[in-house]
């Protein structure tokens, strides 16, 4: 058995949970080796549990914290119907839970998470040890009205490219003005120069979730904080750091409330957070087990890898070519459910910062896949070396201020297209399925270079 290599000092597993009625919870969860109070972590819009991790870095010593991608967000799928309340995703964090034999819990949330929090809370207040809203929004019916006619902004894919640029200008305004698109000097945010890396993050979470990316970032403008606040049954803390925008937020509170400003040491933070999940009745545990029968996390020496089933990878954000198919038939015959693996640093695949990628390395987590998969001895085969021989040709990502690495990548993803190794129509949403691909692989040449060392006696199959 070819073992994974060993975990990090705080170890972050990913693991895909089932919904009843189909589609799967991505949850990043991390917590010390033995059962611990639990924290279930709800994360801003439009960004995913990564935005999490360094909350998991400060706490998950003594506190298991449970973190799921929002639906539609990260690599959760969406809900079956279109969102209409806050409701909707609390509702499905009972699921969340129920899954897991969790009755109570401390519940934490940001932003557009500590508004589904609040509602959570609000209606299931059996459920929620302590609250701990971390950045509360709170807007005017003024504000609410400059959010609906300015700041969600529609993505909509265009041929000429304009669309991807029309984004990354608004990730650079919202760096200077908040709201981003009512550029007054009131609005103004000093904050010195623009962190690009953060910046290009949360281009990263508009483009996992799409169109509907507004779907709960509009509920949370919108949504009666005070008067939901004021109806909850359930210990409740609310609080924000120096740097938050919604700080301010705080002082629109009622004045009788106690909140707390933070500074934005991360230590301070950490345990401001852990004191009050460890203070309450909460339920404890231990690791938390997956339990999805289409897609997986599969712990390599390169990172995690994302393996979808064939039947559920077109339906999935991931198992986009490159990609490779393993299974226990030969490639001559019938091949039954196979799975579909984004390489690291592809799709939903993690290529850790300092993994070098070879075809060793990339051999060996193909291996350690195959057996976390049950799949011996396997067929490991490459779905398309045409595409990935002409995606190497393509950019690499690296963030630019004037934002001309997502121009290049869109230009990039026109041309793989126009040559047709894809045997997909060239149009606009086609290109914008290359593009993302692309632009979500910054480290796309090593790993192309190591697929194709790898695939050189390996099959092709498309």
């Amino acid at each position: 058995m070819i073992h994974p290599g060993k975990p990090t000092k705080f170890d972050i597993r990913r693991i895909f949970r089932a919904r009843q009625n189909g589609g799967n919870f991505h949850v990043r969860t991390a917590g010390p080796g033995t059962s611990a109070p639990v924290l279930l972590a709800l994360h801003e819009s439009p960004r995913s549990s990564l935005s999490l991790v360094p909350l998991m870095g400060q706490i998950s010593d003594r506190v298991r914290v449970i973190a799921p991608d929002t639906p539609g967000f990260g690599v959760s799928n969406r809900l079956n119907d279109r969102v209409t309340s806050l409701r909707d995703y609390a509702a499905s964090l009972v699921e969340l839970l129920d899954g897991l034999g969790l009755k109570k819990v401390a519940l934490y949330g940001t932003h557009t998470g500590a508004a589904i929090a609040c509602e959570f809370a609000l209606h299931y207040p059996q459920r929620v040890s302590h609250l701990l809203l971390d950045g509360v929004p709170v807007f005017n019916p003024q504000e609410r009205r400059a959010f609906a006619n300015g700041y969600f902004a529609p993505y909509s894919p265009r041929w000429d490219g304009t669309h991807v640029m029309k984004l990354w200008s608004r990730m650079l305004d919202q760096a200077y003005w908040f709201p981003w698109h009512d550029r007054i000097p009131e609005n103004e945010i000093t904050r010195g120069d623009p962190n690009l890396e953060l910046l290009n993050r949360t281009v990263v979470g508009h483009l996992q979730a799409g169109e509907a990316y507004s779907d709960p970032y509009a509920l949370a403008v919108a949504y009666e904080t005070v008067s939901a606040i004021r109806q909850l049954q359930c210990p409740v803390t609310m609080f924000a750091r120096a740097s938050d925008l919604l700080r301010p937020h705080l002082g629109r509170l009622p004045d009788t409330w106690t909140t707390f400003s933070l500074g934005d040491d991360r230590t301070e933070w950490g345990e401001f957070i852990a004191y009050r999940v460890i203070s309450t009745d909460c339920d404890r545990m231990g690791d938390v087990p997956a339990n999805s029968a289409t897609r997986r996390f599969l712990r390599t020496d390169t990172g995690w890898l994302h393996a979808a089933r064939a039947t559920s990878a077109d339906q999935s954000n991931g198992a986009l070519f490159p990609a490779f198919l393993i299974s226990d038939r030969s490639y001559h015959g019938d091949i039954a459910n196979p799975w579909v693996v984004d390489p690291p640093g592809y799709g939903d695949s993690e290529l850790r910062h300092a993994t070098k990628l070879d075809a060793a390395s990339l051999a060996l987590s193909l291996e350690q896949a195959s057996e976390q998969l049950e799949v011996t001895p396997p067929t490991i085969a490459p779905l398309s070396l045409a595409a990935a021989r002409l995606l190497q040709q393509a950019p690499i990502p690296a963030p630019d201020l004037d934002g001309r690495h997502l121009l290049a990548c869109w230009f990039a993803a026109r041309n793989c297209l126009a040559s047709r190794p894809f045997q997909r129509p060239l149009t606009t949403g086609s290109v914008e399925s290359v593009f993302r691909l692309l632009f979500l692989a910054p480290r796309h040449r090593e790993a192309l270079n190591a697929i194709q060392q790898t695939a050189t006696e390996a099959p092709e199959l498309a």
